[in-house]
């Protein structure tokens, strides 16, 4: 997960939705270990301390939420789009479609209308 050249001249940040999450952690993780320091962590709620202190920039909103995603797209270069909803509960249906059906068409109308390139 190098550097390119764009990222580096525009200081763009690299979103992650669903940054705090199980998979989130990890890319984090990974992105930070390679040098990267342009990251904004979209999550429902509140990024962990050791983000904070590897200077991740952290924004609380939703997937499910136009207003949220439009901020969180904002002077972005790319998106790892990780949120989800995970549960074994047919009750939890309707709101795993909302945010993995709805959240990325969401987030993907955001993205071209700011215009990101991946």
């Amino acid at each position: 997960m190098a550097k390119t050249k764009a990222l580096a001249k525009t200081e763009k940040k690299i979103l992650i939705t669903g940054g705090t999450g199980f998979l989130g952690t990890h890319i984090v993780r990974e992105f930070l270990d390679k040098g990267e320091k342009n990251l904004r962590v979209m999550a429902s709620s509140s990024v962990p301390v050791w983000m904070k202190d590897a200077g991740v920039e952290a924004f609380e909103g939703s997937v499910t939420s136009r207003n949220d995603v439009a901020k969180a797209v904002k002077n972005v270069s790319a998106i790892y789009h990780l949120a989800g909803k995970v549960s074994r509960d047919n009750d939890d249906a309707a709101a795993m479609n909302k945010v993995h059906v709805e959240g990325t068409r969401i987030l993907c109308e955001a993205a071209k209308e700011a215009k990101v390139k991946t």
